[in-house]
């Protein structure tokens, strides 16, 4: 009854053909459809839809498409993020990974309509985004997982929610990567065959989705030579996945995918470059099935961080800017943190003993204006978490969050 209820309600929303009231577009109602193309005019918008807000952790993930409705499955975790109450999850949709396209041509972004929040048991209305609004849903329990999704309209559409049921995800503790790049060494030099190394174990998933149950495990390695061999195995090797064969080839970032045995020769891999870096991508799927694929490794090399123009109008900045993400050596959350003084030019400036490496598509930062006294974080610079797109182009340079544009960015120095 649900789902026929939701239907009437979206093909009645599509035919209203209603006018937009945040008067940036004023724009007839269409349909904004997954890939669709051309201007308000032609009778059809659409393209790709994207999600940030606290079920994506602030980050831009794109939307699922199911035939013509967007979707995003995440478990809720009742973090309070975007000012979300008990229950609650606050977010927005928008028509690229960009908070502002909406300001632009043929650029969309939405929220609740009046505020108003879907539930399990009720679908919402959308309509245009206007400033400091969000999409909202309630009736959530913290730890369930549900299935957001949207049909979206260029000045508005339906949104609604649903409980999914949690992937029977198959994990790959215990295995290690062994191989040509795990070798041992005698006190004399000479080679005495592979170990097992912590550092090359599927112990963090890099991925797990909600969609499909895959779990997704990537390990660096650098390329002794151009061809290697290696087993992913349990220490003792009583259980392996082997039998690969994957030649790496310059026009594509990620190898051919091939499923595994669990008997036979070594996977072996060729057309690498010696000394060169690399991802070994191993996916377990909920059937059981093992996948292999091989990875050109892409990242930056992050030399510091800078927040700049730190003295724009209408704010009160103090002497200090500490620079805080996981990522960031010596972090600790607190005072003790890597911190900038601001300069005459309004500039605060960390440089780290050694440059990091991201490989990530995106970079987090948060900084804190501190002068001691109240607490630590009461004054946010750039009024929370930042995110830069990482260009993973093998530069190293400086994360940089400019105070008047509002923009954190990745600045090579290269």
């Amino acid at each position: 009854m649900m789902k026929k209820i939701f239907s009437l309600l979206t093909a009645g929303f599509l035919a209203l053909g209603l006018m937009g009231c945040s008067g940036l577009h004023d724009l007839v109602e269409n349909p904004y459809v997954p890939g669709g193309s051309g201007g308000d005019d032609s009778g059809q918008s659409g393209g790709s839809a994207w999600i940030a807000g606290e079920p994506t952790g602030g980050e831009f993930k794109e939307m699922t498409i199911e035939g013509e409705v967007f979707t995003f499955s995440f478990t809720y975790d009742a973090n309070g993020a975007w000012g979300g109450k008990e229950g609650e999850t606050r977010f927005t949709i928008i028509s690229a990974a960009d908070w502002d396209v909406y300001k632009e041509p043929n650029g969309y972004r939405w929220q609740s309509k009046l505020d108003t929040a879907a539930t399990p048991e009720q679908a919402g209305e959308l309509t245009e985004y206007e400033y400091d609004n969000h999409c909202v849903i309630s009736g959530l329990t913290k730890g369930r997982t549900y299935k957001i999704s949207a049909s979206l309209t260029t000045t508005g559409g339906i949104l609604s929610v649903a409980e999914i049921a949690v992937p029977d995800y198959q994990y790959l503790f215990g295995y290690y990567v062994v191989g040509d790049f795990t070798k041992a060494y005698d006190e004399k030099g000479e080679e005495k065959g592979w170990k097992v190394s912590p550092e090359y174990a599927l112990a963090m998933p890099f991925s797990k989705s909600i969609e499909n149950g895959d779990v997704v495990y990537k390990v660096e390695f650098t390329a002794p030579a151009g061809s290697i061999e290696f087993g992913i195995a349990t220490i003792d090797w009583s259980s392996k996945y082997v039998g690969a064969t994957i030649e790496v080839t310059s026009d594509k970032d990620v190898s051919d995918t091939v499923k595994l045995q669990t008997s036979g020769e070594n996977n072996k891999v060729s057309g690498l470059s010696a000394g060169s870096s690399y991802y070994i991508v191993v996916t377990s799927k909920v059937d059981g099935t093992v996948t292999l694929a091989v990875e050109t490794g892409r990242f930056v090399m992050i030399a510091g961080c800078r927040a700049i123009h730190l003295d724009y109008e209408d704010r009160d900045v103090g002497e200090t800017v500490y620079f805080l993400e996981d990522w960031i050596p010596g972090n600790d959350w607190g005072a003790n943190n890597p911190h900038g003084e601001i300069d005459a030019s309004y500039t605060a400036e960390v440089k780290f003993s050694s440059p990091v490496k991201i490989s990530t598509n995106e970079i987090k930062l948060q900084m804190v204006s501190y002068n001691g006294t109240g607490e630590f974080w009461d004054d946010k610079v750039g009024k929370g978490t930042k995110t830069a797109k990482n260009p993973n182009d093998l530069t190293t340079g400086y994360l940089v969050y400019d105070c008047e544009e509002d923009e954190l960015s990745f600045v090579s120095e290269n």
